[in-house]
């Protein structure tokens, strides 16, 4: 499996004898309680499972999209925005 420095240490992190250490870092605190929204883009650099980052704050609102990727701001510049617009109206509602 091919893979570079920064997957190792991530692996290493998650997985490795320091690992209960990172599980207390990421059990929900008052900080990440606020909402939050995640828009997945398929040709991200590592996009993550919707089910892994429900698990790190009160997620509110999610999108999927066909195409982009870690620049989607300059990509698909209107459907970010419009995905902001969305999540505002989700949040503030």
């Amino acid at each position: 499996m091919a893979t570079n420095g920064g997957n190792l240490v991530i692996m290493y992190q998650m997985y490795g004898p320091d690992r209960k250490e990172l599980q207390k870092k990421l059990e929900p605190t008052e900080e990440n309680k606020k909402p939050m929204g995640y828009s997945w883009f398929p040709k991200d650099l590592t996009p993550v499972p919707i089910s892994w980052v429900a698990t790190s704050g009160n997620m509110v609102w999610f999108k999927r999209h066909e195409q982009g990727g870690h620049f989607a701001a300059m990509e698909r510049p209107e459907e970010l925005f419009e995905d902001v617009e969305e999540f505002v109206k989700v949040v503030f509602k």
